[in-house]
């Protein structure tokens, strides 16, 4: 004999809670939960009582509120449509930084440009993320820039799985393997030799110069990151306290930080300064455009100071490195304070960065004179090569 309880669910995937009384010598009764899925009866029971009754009604709600997910249809979402629902999600600045999002931005675009922006998402396979990898590899993309891109489109997938745009996502599980001849693209810092090969090419007096000069000053001892250098402003600089302050909203990793000058910053903020006066500009920034109608408004575009410094680099016949550009004076510094202090945090605190592990794995590049220094003291007459001795006093007095 059966006795109604409750019925979870519409028409067709509705789930029955029931008690059931045997008729045997105890008078065993149970309670039951019936439901049907792929075709097949499906059924649980309890002992009768109270407890197992509200644990059965729990359940019963909870399988009627699977199936009735299961049963919705999913929307087929193009990769345009799932980026703009993304980016939609993730405003600036409650989640994101502009930076971090023009960034994100940039890498969907080539995402979705190489799959095609109207490929249904649920077709995202690792087959399609390996298609994605060779595109870009064929392009000549660093081994970095397209591991950046994969997990980007990874990301974008687990946020449409959260969404329930797919019902499964088949790329969460997969990882870019690389082979030991296919590593990481270590890019390699300026050295100091390089660093004033390239300022000598580089004028202070010159009108199309001195900015470029005074960014690449300020980076090869500060060791600040692009963005937050070319937006500097005067009220971010106080040359009488000889100090510089990174504001927050500048910063990479979001931090308010001070940060003493230099000797050498400090001419550099001077000769910026003597400019603005020069060129009558009254702005904001330290380094305002260069030239245009919004010169007035906008600062130095990376794009141009990068132009010019691979421009002073081929004039003073130093080698021109894929990718190092401005980030590798951000590099050398960290070798600089490194060697100077033996500190790797200490390194870190000064470019405004304290994981070790970035640290390590981003900026503490191998110095050839250092492994000099470490054969010099390698002999086992315990006598220091004489050669290298002097190199080492030369670089000090330096």
């Amino acid at each position: 004999m059966r006795k109604a309880i409750k019925t979870y669910g519409s028409h067709g995937r509705s789930v029955r809670v029931f008690v059931e009384t045997f008729s045997d010598r105890r008078r065993q009764e149970l309670v039951r939960v019936e439901w049907r899925e792929h075709g097949q009866r499906k059924l649980e029971s309890l002992p009768n009582s109270r407890v197992n009754q509200a644990k059965a009604k729990a359940f019963a709600e909870g399988v009627a509120e699977r199936l009735s997910l299961k049963a919705a249809p999913v929307a087929r979402l193009t990769l345009h449509e799932l980026g703009e629902r993304y980016f939609l999600a993730h405003p600036t600045p409650e989640t994101w930084r502009p930076k971090t999002r023009a960034t994100a931005l940039s890498r969907w675009k080539v995402i979705a440009t190489t799959l095609t922006p109207t490929r249904v998402i649920d077709t995202i396979t690792p087959d399609a993320v390996d298609m994605l990898r060779e595109r870009m590899r064929t392009l000549e993309y660093a081994v970095n820039q397209i591991a950046n891109h994969v997990q980007m489109l990874k990301a974008v997938m687990r946020f449409a799985r959260q969404r329930k745009y797919i019902a499964e996502n088949p790329i969460a599980d997969y990882q870019m393997r690389l082979s030991r001849d296919q590593r990481r693209l270590e890019v390699p810092e300026w050295t100091a030799d390089e660093c004033r090969k390239i300022l000598a090419e580089l004028s202070p007096k010159h009108g199309r110069q001195w900015r470029a000069h005074v960014a690449i000053v300020l980076d090869a001892v500060l060791g600040g990151r692009s963005n937050a250098l070319l937006n500097l402003e005067w009220r971010d600089v106080d040359l009488e306290a000889r100090t510089l302050r990174w504001r927050p909203e500048l910063d990479k990793l979001g931090k308010d930080r001070v940060q003493p000058l230099p000797r050498d910053a400090v001419r550099a903020l001077r000769i910026a300064r003597v400019w603005r006066a020069r060129i009558g500009y009254s702005g904001p920034y330290v380094l305002p455009g260069a030239r245009g109608p919004n010169k007035l408004t906008n600062p130095y575009r990376y794009q141009s100071l990068n132009y010019t410094l691979r421009e002073a680099a081929g004039r003073a016949g130093v080698k021109w490195i894929d990718y190092r550009a401005m980030h590798g004076f951000r590099r050398m510094v960290v070798g600089n304070v490194l060697a100077m202090t033996g500190n790797l945090m200490r390194a870190g605190r000064w470019i405004g960065d304290v994981d070790a592990r970035t640290l390590s794995r981003s900026y503490v590049r191998e110095r050839p004179e250092e492994m000099r220094d470490v054969a010099s003291g390698l002999n086992l007459d315990g006598k220091r090569n004489q050669t290298a001795t002097v190199e080492s006093k030369e670089r000090v007095s330096h």
